[in-house]
């Protein structure tokens, strides 16, 4: 009876008392942790480029031109520009690719330069966009850049985890070359490989994307 002599002690009002405390407590200590994994606060010139919080993706497994695997792992690391497209494009594909191109002519006068910043060129006509034609296609924009392949249905999911839109329509008129319809945005992957936001060639000059883009690596903790 000693040792529950000061607990007994304690009135009903004197327990409510401390039970508030200790809840205070509680809640004081998640709403710091709370603030401490908050995603920070967007500047307004990113808004409607960056998501308000970068996406994790989900497992997929294609390939490149050069035939090295693109899967999760490899986006790891660095920043990445994806572009939806296909190489018998007329209009769209070279506008958007030689954008694209003037971006990275850029980037490479800035004293970081793009040693860890990759373009890929996502070939959305299987039959067509193969490794050799893509490697003959792309360096008329950048000899860097990277064309992607794989399956039909695996470049459909991960186009759907990005939120890529593009459709393939059989043309009467010409079985043999479809009607092809796909966006023109680049989506940008981040060094922890998620998708963290979309930038548009016909709303931003290169200009603006270059600074744009020089933007989000500062507000991710980067300095040039």
């Amino acid at each position: 009876m000693d040792v529950l002599a000061p607990v007994l002690k304690f009135t009903p009002l004197k327990l409510l008392m401390l039970a508030l405390l200790v809840g205070g407590l509680i809640l004081a200590a998640i709403g710091l942790r709370s603030n401490l994994t908050a995603t920070k606060e967007l500047p307004k010139e990113l808004a409607g480029i960056l998501l308000p919080a970068p996406r994790d993706l989900q497992p997929f497994a294609l390939t490149d031109h050069l035939g090295a695997p693109v899967d999760p792992a490899r986006l790891r690391g660095g920043w990445h520009f994806f572009f939806f497209g296909y190489t018998h494009c007329p209009d769209v594909c070279p506008l958007s690719l030689g954008v694209l191109a003037e971006v990275f002519s850029q980037l490479r006068k800035d004293p970081k330069g793009v040693k860890d910043v990759h373009a890929w060129f996502v070939g959305v006509d299987t039959p067509r966009d193969t490794p050799q034609h893509m490697k003959e296609y792309l360096p008329f924009f950048d000899a860097e850049f990277l064309g992607v392949t794989g399956e039909p249905a695996a470049i459909q999911a991960f186009a759907k985890q990005l939120g890529a839109f593009y459709s393939i329509d059989p043309d009467p008129k010409n079985p043999e070359q479809p009607l092809i319809t796909h966006s023109s945005a680049f989506f940008l992957i981040d060094p922890q490989g998620r998708f963290a936001g979309i930038l548009q060639p016909n709303i931003h000059t290169p200009e603006v994307m270059v600074e744009r883009f020089l933007r989000i690596r500062r507000h991710y903790g980067e300095t040039s």
